[in-house]
């Protein structure tokens, strides 16, 4: 098999904490390597550090299909490690490094997300150039979060909410259900369980049934228009509640996966928000919901639960 002059040209990054990610404000170094199988002249190599938003998706009525398309770039910076006409446009035969450092600059980011219809991602591109040759590049995503201080008290406030109705039976209208729930607050973040409390009163004839999940809402926008994509993050449901029972309930949801993308909220083209949903199942008949938006942010929490 034929092989270039210039070969594994890669990018690498130091990390600068446990979980490798970034965010506004930082320095992000690293190098950029490849190898040379001989005697080459290069007319430059940069490295780029980028930060950008896409969404696309396709919608078809009547035949007529439309695309919706849309970019929002964050930064672009580069760093020119070969400049034209410099003592470096010679390279020798054998493994060659070069380091490159970025400040990624201070304004509101959105985290990185990968969603069904767009994505917010962060990356680093080298590029070297020869004459009379194509490019050589190489690509290397990495990790920026959004830092959000989850212990102000607008996120520490414990939410609460109330909803009742009345199911019919034939003819005639049954009892009525009543459904009180609670969270501790409004801010968690990967890893975590969210504790629910509710009161609930069955004056139906039916038996119902009372259960929780967490909602991740992803919507995206583009030339005017926008598209929605919902799914299930964790559930959990409690014992039937049989007719003319009044009680609480209270349970865990299962702890938030560490794969779950942190809410963004600072986005033109893309949202991604989370709800907390407690609801009564109720046979043959619409459910009896409560909802309450939650952040899921990137920092844990060490406080007392209250209540």
């Amino acid at each position: 098999m034929f092989k270039g002059t210039v070969t594994n040209l890669s990018i690498s990054y130091d990390a600068l904490n446990e979980s490798n990610t970034f965010s506004r404000g930082d320095v992000i170094s690293g190098r950029v390597t490849f190898d040379v199988s001989k005697e080459i002249k290069v007319e430059y190599l940069t490295v780029s550090a980028k930060g950008k938003a896409s969404v696309h998706w396709t919608e078809t009525e009547d035949e007529e299909t439309k695309s919706y398309n849309a970019d929002e770039m964050y930064f672009n910076l580069e760093n020119k490690l070969i400049q034209q006409n410099s003592e470096q446009n010679t390279l020798r035969a054998g493994t060659h490094m070069f380091s490159f450092s970025f400040q990624i600059p201070m304004i509101l980011l959105p985290s990185s997300f990968v969603g069904m219809y767009g994505k917010v991602v962060y990356l680093l591109e080298a590029k070297l150039r020869r004459p009379w040759h194509l490019p050589n590049t190489s690509i290397k995503e990495f990790t920026v979060i959004n830092p959000v201080n989850i212990q102000s008290p607008e996120l520490l406030a414990p939410q609460m909410a109330s909803k009742n109705k009345t199911v019919c039976c034939l003819c005639c209208a049954s009892g009525p259900i009543s459904l009180s729930a609670r969270i501790e607050r409004r801010a968690f973040t990967l890893g975590e369980s969210i504790r629910i409390f509710a009161e609930i009163e069955n004056g139906s004839t039916r038996t119902i049934r009372p259960k929780a999940h967490i909602q991740q809402k992803q919507t995206f926008y583009a030339r005017g228009e926008y598209k929605l994509y919902n799914k299930t993050i964790a559930s959990l449901e409690g014992e039937p509640f049989f007719s003319g029972k009044t009680g609480t309930w209270s349970g865990e949801l299962p702890r938030i996966p560490f794969n779950t993308s942190f809410s963004i909220q600072n986005c033109h083209i893309l949202k991604v928000e989370y709800l907390v949903v407690v609801y009564v199942e109720i046979p043959r008949a619409v459910n009896l919901s409560v909802e309450f938006p939650v952040m899921i942010s990137s920092f844990p929490m060490d406080l007392p639960m209250y209540m």
